[in-house]
């Protein structure tokens, strides 16, 4: 047969003697506002918080403001300042304008009179000039250009009549414009003779756009 033992409460001596006399609606109550003042402090902490946040964007707002209006009126007087330029500034703009036509309208330039003088220059001796057809493309309208196969791509067609003692001098004429600026190609045509014996020879130039002047080209293209 064995015992159960009890295991029981050592007593303290000595200790002084308490009791809790309080129900225990009072004690929770006391809990009750215990949280209440924790939550309470919770919230002032977050309302100083949005405070101090909305405080630091106002700030920054009013910062970006001062500053924009700094730079309105900078812009204001940059604005003020070319307004007294304007008559100036709109001079410019139509220089820049008529250059830019003027290149345009200019941009099929040949010197024709200089460039005959180079024809002039191939006639072999005894020979003269004696006519000159030109036809050239304009900025409005293109030449017609031929079809032949052994023909080149051309800006310019020179019809050109000269005289000539003989068939050798025509021949060296033939090869002397070869070196012309632009030369395309050469094609003889009609030879006749006139009442003095000497030979009519025309032929017909084609001229390439490296005949071109660029006399009224804007400087930095030149």
């Amino acid at each position: 047969m064995s015992l159960a033992l009890t295991r029981r409460p050592e007593l303290v001596l000595g200790a002084a003697p308490r009791a809790n006399l309080l129900p225990p609606s009072v004690v929770a109550a006391r809990r009750g506002r215990r949280v209440l003042r924790l939550l309470l402090l919770a919230v002032v902490a977050a309302a100083v918080v949005v405070a101090l946040a909305i405080g630091g964007a106002s700030f920054a707002v009013a910062g970006s403001a001062a500053s924009l209006q700094a730079e309105r009126a900078k812009s204001d007087a940059l604005l003020a300042e070319q307004a007294e330029y304007s008559d100036v500034t709109a001079l410019l703009s139509d220089r820049t304008r008529l250059t830019s036509e003027r290149a345009l309208a200019a941009a099929t330039d040949v010197d024709w009179a200089a460039y005959l003088l180079l024809v002039r220059g191939t006639l072999a001796d005894g020979m003269a000039l004696v006519g000159a057809d030109v036809t050239a493309t304009t900025p409005l309208e293109q030449i017609v250009q031929p079809t032949a196969p052994l023909q080149s791509a051309r800006v310019a067609t020179l019809v050109l009549t000269a005289s000539a003692p003989d068939l050798p001098a025509v021949e060296q004429w033939l090869a002397d414009l070869q070196t012309l600026p632009g030369y395309a190609d050469a094609i003889p045509g009609a030879i006749t003779v006139d009442q003095d014996g000497n030979l009519q020879a025309q032929v017909t130039v084609g001229v390439s756009d490296a005949a071109y002047s660029h006399r009224f080209d804007p400087e930095g293209d030149r």
